[in-house]
């Protein structure tokens, strides 16, 4: 089934965040070796409108994949996936402050630097794949303990 801004009835205009681990192929992401950090560019630009507006029936939705189109995702027989190790961790963390996207740049660094499994000899690795149709920032909002 489709799941749609216009099949969600009462949720439009909601984010709605789908987590999927599973493998999405029988390749493995090899390791490759890097000489330093590359940083992105953090500048974010709004634009604001009085005009009413629609948006398109895919919109509100951030989809997290464990790994990217055509590779495996691992897990630790006893510590369960790496996706979702450090989606938690990264979850409990930084929740209270920071959006979806920055903390799933998080889960990607966590994932990809953090674990590597050893096959007939060689590492290999797992990225995870995110996918965002969201119209705005998604800010998870954690309950205080008493």
């Amino acid at each position: 089934a489709v799941v749609s801004t216009q099949s969600t009835g009462a949720l439009r205009g909601i984010p709605k965040w789908f987590i999927i681990q599973a493998c999405r192929g029988k390749s493995f992401n090899t390791e490759v070796l890097i000489d330093h950090d590359a940083k992105g560019d953090d500048n974010d630009i709004e634009q604001q409108s009085s005009k009413p507006i629609s948006i398109p029936a895919c919109a509100d939705f951030y989809i997290s994949y464990a790994t990217a189109p055509g590779y495996y995702s691992f897990r630790n027989t006893k510590d369960g996936s790496w996706f979702i190790q450090c989606l938690l961790e990264v979850i409990q963390q930084y929740a209270r402050y920071e959006d979806i996207n920055t903390m799933m740049t998080r889960v990607n660094r966590k994932v990809a630097l953090g674990f590597h499994h050893n096959f007939a000899g060689e590492y290999v690795k797992q990225m995870p794949y995110h996918v965002n149709m969201l119209t705005g920032s998604l800010q998870l909002h954690t309950k205080t303990r008493l």
